[in-house]
């Protein structure tokens, strides 16, 4: 008989890569792109932010207020992917957006709040919709994808030790000792980190 027929063959499940792009030149344009973006507020910021910040999307998206510590310059959650505190540093440039936003929505607990509902967040459907709006499909940029897009520039360009990186993207990547990283790993090297990453993509759309 044939063994294949009786034998289980284990494959390894396919990872799936989200897409993103990571030349400097076409990430310029998609920059130009989101700063023209001319739809709902809320939405408008979220784009503009996502690719100085890099989180996980909804983890953007469902940020509270509450959330954001303006003095210290830092935005803190806890990320249910990773079932782990986190702390986003803020470049001078997203701080700024950022207080824009909190005058523009007073309305509710949510940074980014729905078109439809004060008090709902929005979805990341909603930045990849915008996305397509823009001409990018889905194979092209997604929102998700602007993780990549960072991890791939930032260690290219600015050739900041992949360690950083991976602190920031959350991941959860272990040390020497097998510990995952905290939320305070490598945080002063972050905070220079993301300036730097801000300045650059500033840089690039000029």
């Amino acid at each position: 008989y044939n063994v294949a027929d009786k034998v289980k063959i284990h494959t390894k499940k396919e990872v799936k890569h989200h897409a993103a792009i990571i030349e400097p030149i076409q990430f310029a344009e998609l920059l130009k792109k989101l700063d023209d973006y001319t739809g709902f507020y809320a939405t408008s910021y979220a784009l503009k932010i996502l690719p100085h910040v890099f989180t996980r999307p909804n983890e953007l998206l469902s940020l509270k207020w509450q959330n954001v510590d303006f003095d210290n310059k830092e935005i803190r959650y806890f990320a249910t992917k990773t079932k782990s505190d986190h702390i986003v540093p803020l470049s001078n440039q997203v701080l700024a957006l950022l207080l824009e936003l909190k005058q523009i929505n007073k309305h509710s607990e949510y940074v980014f709040v729905s078109q439809i509902n004060n008090k709902q967040h929005l979805s990341d459907g909603t930045l990849n919709g915008a996305l397509r709006r823009m001409g990018y499909a889905g194979d092209v940029q997604v929102s998700h994808g602007f993780r990549a897009s960072a991890r791939t520039m930032i260690a290219e360009q600015l050739n900041v030790p992949i360690e950083w990186i991976e602190a920031q993207l959350n991941h959860t990547v272990k040390d020497a000792n097998g510990r995952a990283y905290n939320r305070t790993k490598y945080l002063t090297q972050r905070v220079s980190m993301m300036q730097q990453w801000s300045d650059y993509l500033d840089n690039l759309v000029k």
